[in-house]
């Protein structure tokens, strides 16, 4: 059995103003004069973007008109922000019974129709207020499976009952999103799709949990390696879903993100070091590990419409931790 500590919360933790991509929104609010406002037309999950170019023939304006540089990195980030506001595709969750019926993870194409898809921006405030939900963040196992000897299996399934007797929730109620059953996994186009949308899922979860027992990584260039806690705050995927549940709320929004590391507590991200905090903040910093360079690449799109999010809600709604950790 498992038990929580839980700590008082945290005070300001800054970690300076992150360059070029916060830059890029502030540009875009700047050369707009708007702010971002939730809106109900948003529910339509919108199009796919088409590969911007440099031409200005792909810009949504008279195409005989000649744009600076600027205005047309503007118009990409408008782009992207909005995009970051739309369901690309669907918030996929699987019930904590089911989980634990399956003894090991399972895929997402697998699982496909034991899963509770929520396919409207609407429906993801309709669900969280009607079902407790709780997000799962870990680091693969190895390059091809997330989870070869089941650890990490194992070790979900105790942070969620640990999690549903602190709080009083029946286990048939919990509704957990993972990675492996919660987006596509053949399909790379709308897993790309899953991936911009990884902060509207984030908010649409109560929990948070950080799976990083001890465990063996399996495979890859390196070998088999030792992973735990450390090396799970170095992935960059890691830490963009733990900013992105972040960007949910204010310092108290770490009172509802756990740690499970392999001991007999689950930790309240509120009793971590705040310069442990900080650092799960640098997405794509130098420091942030990537299995191939180009997924530190591709992840900019999803942060700069995360962070427009960050912006919007420090504006709109009176502020939020992870304005605070990026911009003081």
């Amino acid at each position: 059995m498992i038990a929580l500590v839980v700590g008082c919360s945290i005070g300001s933790l800054i970690i300076g103003i992150i360059g070029g991509m916060v830059g890029g929104v502030l540009l875009f609010f700047r050369y707009r004069g708007e702010r971002f406002v939730w809106r109900s037309d948003h529910s339509r999950n919108s199009g796919a973007l088409t590969p911007f170019e440099s031409s200005a023939e792909n810009l949504d304006v008279d195409h005989h008109h000649h744009f600076s540089k600027t205005q047309v990195r503007v118009h990409e980030a408008q782009q992207v922000c909005k995009q970051a506001r739309s369901l690309e595709f669907p918030l996929a969750l699987l019930p904590l019974n089911e989980l634990k019926r399956l003894g090991k993870l399972r895929s997402h194409e697998e699982l496909r129709s034991r899963l509770l898809m929520v396919d409207t921006y609407a429906g993801l405030h309709e669900t969280s207020c009607a079902h407790p939900t709780l997000f799962i963040s870990h680091q693969w196992l190895s390059p091809n499976s997330p989870d070869p000897h089941g650890k990490h299996y194992e070790a979900t399934c105790l942070a969620a009952e640990a999690i549903c007797r602190y709080f009083g929730i029946e286990s048939d109620e919990m509704l957990i999103w993972m990675d492996f059953f919660s987006m596509p996994q053949s399909n790379l186009a709308t897993q790309r799709a899953a991936i911009s949308c990884i902060a509207l899922y984030a908010r649409a979860c109560r929990f948070f949990v950080s799976i990083a027992p001890p465990a063996t990584y399996i495979g890859g260039a390196g070998g088999d390696h030792p992973v735990g806690f450390s090396t799970y705050m170095s992935r960059g995927v890691c830490r963009l879903e733990v900013l992105a549940f972040m960007s949910c709320g204010s310092q108290h929004v770490l009172g509802s993100m756990y740690l499970f590391d392999g001991s007999q507590m689950l930790r309240c991200f509120s009793t971590l070091e705040r310069s442990l905090i900080c650092d799960l903040t640098r997405v794509i910093s130098p420091d942030a590990c990537f299995t191939y360079e180009s997924n530190r690449r591709a992840l900019v799109p999803v942060l700069l419409g995360l962070w427009s999010l960050i912006l919007q809600m420090n504006v709109l709604e009176g502020g939020s931790l992870a304005h605070e950790l990026i911009v003081g």
